[in-house]
């Protein structure tokens, strides 16, 4: 098998493919330390190999006659109950024995949420480097979405996450409804119960827009823009008429046409004086 080739090595003409001699992992880390990932997937066969390492420091490169001698400290890890695995006969107990000589337990992401926002720093300065980018960080409502995920697939679910929300930033900060999160095949974490944004992803999204173009603002502050538009998408909603719109707005109509004024909105738009 590819493990039993990268651990232990190959002859050549071994098996197809197999043109020159191989030296394997245990080779290389003669006098050192091997980590071997998700121990728990290794093949039964597989298995018995490495107990015959761990037992008589010896082994045999595929294809090979020759048995060679090592001294190599083993650090397994594993996402799976080993003792389970021993019960079902797929991990054999003997090596179990073997390995467990020191047991650390790590706690699952969703079980240690202070660990995330060192995390997400983590990695968004390692893939500013990779992806040469120049994220600054990342919105509180996209934070709040990473701090309220389960995160079945831990740390690795995590890094893979941000690097996608990376890949798809324009701009200096993740936004929320960059966060994809997969649940059963569906999307989670950046969409109402009826398909709709929440109040911060779009408040992000528009921050992130005004911030930009905040240049041609002219006289208007950034707040003072959002006003404005609010209060012409309101007239144009009601066709005009002042008191529907004062309505939607949540304002008396005094209170709308002083806002009318300060903004200059009966040249931008044609408004009724109608009250109904």
């Amino acid at each position: 098998t590819l493990l039993e080739s990268e651990l232990f090595g190959h002859e050549k003409g071994a098996f197809t493919g197999a043109v020159s001699r191989r030296i394997g992992k245990l080779e290389q880390c003669r006098g050192g330390t091997l980590f071997l990932d998700e121990i728990g997937d290794m093949s039964l066969p597989t298995q018995a190999k490495v107990l015959r390492v761990l037992q008589e420091r010896t082994f045999e490169r595929l294809g090979g006659m020759e048995t060679l001698k090592v001294d190599v400290r083993f650090i397994v890890a594993t996402n799976k109950d080993l003792e389970a695995a021993i019960s079902s006969g797929q991990f054999r107990e003997d090596l179990y024995y073997r390995l467990n000589v020191v047991s650390i337990t790590v706690p699952p992401l969703r079980e240690r949420r202070e660990d995330i926002p060192d995390l997400v720093s983590y990695f968004l300065k390692k893939f500013n480097r990779e992806l040469k980018k120049k994220v600054r960080g990342i919105s509180p409502g996209a934070m709040k979405t990473i701090l309220t995920h389960g995160w079945p697939g831990n740390v690795r679910q995590l890094e893979n996450v941000l690097k996608r929300a990376l890949v798809l930033c324009q701009g200096e900060w993740i936004l929320e409804d960059q966060i994809l999160l997969e649940k059963s095949g569906e999307k989670t974490g950046i969409e109402g119960p009826l398909g709709e944004k929440p109040l911060a992803s779009l408040l992000d999204v528009l921050f992130e827009e005004l911030a930009k173009t905040s240049p041609t603002f002219q006289d208007l502050d950034m707040i003072s823009v959002v006003e404005k538009e609010l209060i012409l998408r309101a007239l144009q909603r009601t066709k005009g008429n002042q008191l529907q719109a004062a309505q939607l707005l949540g304002m008396n109509r005094s209170t709308l046409r002083g806002k009318m004024d300060k903004y200059h909105i009966k040249k931008d738009v044609m408004v009724s004086e109608e009250e109904g």
